[in-house]
Order: C-alpha cells, then sequence, then structure tokens
C-alpha cells in the first residue's frame, strides 16, 4: 500500500480561498485599469502619473491631480465595501463606481 503524501493534499477550503484570492486580483485589476483609463482619457499616462502633480505650481494640473485623488480614494472605499457582493463581477463593479467629475477651468 502507498504512503498518502498528506503535504499535497488541497482541501475544498483551501480551493475557495485560493478562488477568493484570485477574485480579489481581478477585482483590484479591474478597477485599477478604470482609474488610469480615465487618467489617459484627460492626457495622463496613468493614475499615478496623474496623482504625482498633486504638488504641482500649475492651478490646473494641481487641481485636477487633488480632484483625481479624491475620487481615486472614493472609487477604492467602493470597492472595497462591494467586494463581498462583487468579487466574480467585476465589469458590474465598475460600472457602479462614481463618476469622475474634472475640475472646470477658467
Amino acid at each position: 500500500m502507498a504512503a498518502i503524501d498528506w503535504s499535497q493534499m488541497i482541501t475544498a477550503g483551501m480551493k475557495a480561498e485560493q478562488a477568493n484570492k484570485e477574485a480579489a486580483a481581478l477585482l483590484d485589476d479591474a478597477v485599477q485599469n478604470h482609474l488610469d483609463e480615465e487618467a489617459r482619457a484627460h492626457g495622463y499616462r496613468d493614475g499615478s502619473t496623474l496623482a504625482s502633480y498633486a504638488g504641482s505650481t500649475m492651478e490646473k494640473w494641481r487641481a485636477e491631480a487633488t480632484t483625481f485623488i479624491a475620487w481615486r480614494d472614493s472609487v477604492w472605499l467602493f470597492a472595497q465595501e462591494a467586494a463581498a457582493t462583487m468579487a466574480r463581477e467585476p465589469q458590474r463593479l465598475i460600472a457602479a463606481l462614481p463618476p469622475m467629475k474634472w475640475p472646470s477651468h477658467a
């Protein structure tokens, strides 16, 4: 009779935990892509680049960056709160996110 290598055993709980981690990673990627797409649509390389203008001496760039940062924070907060119910539906979560409202410039 062959010996069982218990270190190789994968339980249903372990499978569920792995599936939850994968769903969370997909959700995080979808949210980050959404943030970056919004920044790119407004002429920035990505969300991180846009956020880096928060200390700019150019009023327009500073206003866009601080507005984006506030929106980014509200998006991630919403995503964290909705993760339990929408973890396996990233497109539905993205559709439910608050919209970005760019500052108006004189």
